[in-house]
């Protein structure tokens, strides 16, 4: 990988962009054609993406990247089908009452921290005179 933030993904690649230009390409993936064995496949990046999320749990996430990736490619196939029914199979399995709460504490604080930086920012842009146009 050319940029040292983007996870080492079997589905993550570098691509030459536009004139030449290298970029990530998030969802670099092609199908088989057989239904069963690509939703194998999907399954197997979603449980590698997970692991790379994981072994990382502060560090920036991918998961913004691979989504709009895959949308912008129209991808319907059993890759990302089994891609995201893992994700989602996982996920649910641990929708413990507990954790969901301790979930929903942390982003309540998250929301008032970015709240009370937003309204710091609205009040120092607010005491800036004016600029008039002559």
């Amino acid at each position: 990988m050319t940029n040292s933030n983007v996870p080492d993904l079997p589905f993550i690649k570098d691509v030459k962009g536009p004139r030449g230009i290298p970029r990530t390409h998030f969802w670099a993936v092609k199908p088989s054609g057989d239904y069963l064995a690509d939703s194998r496949t999907g399954r197997e990046f979603a449980l590698a993406f997970m692991a790379t999320e994981a072994a990382q749990p502060e560090g920036p996430t991918a998961i913004g990247n691979i989504v709009g990736a895959i949308i912008a490619a129209g991808d319907k196939s059993g890759v990302a089908v089994g891609f995201f029914q893992t994700i989602v199979g996982c996920s649910v399995a641990e929708w413990q009452p507990a954790a969901i709460e301790r979930f929903r504490r942390q982003y309540a604080e998250i929301d008032k921290e970015v709240d009370q930086r937003l309204a710091a920012l609205q009040q120092a842009q607010s005491r800036q005179p004016s600029r008039s146009v002559p």
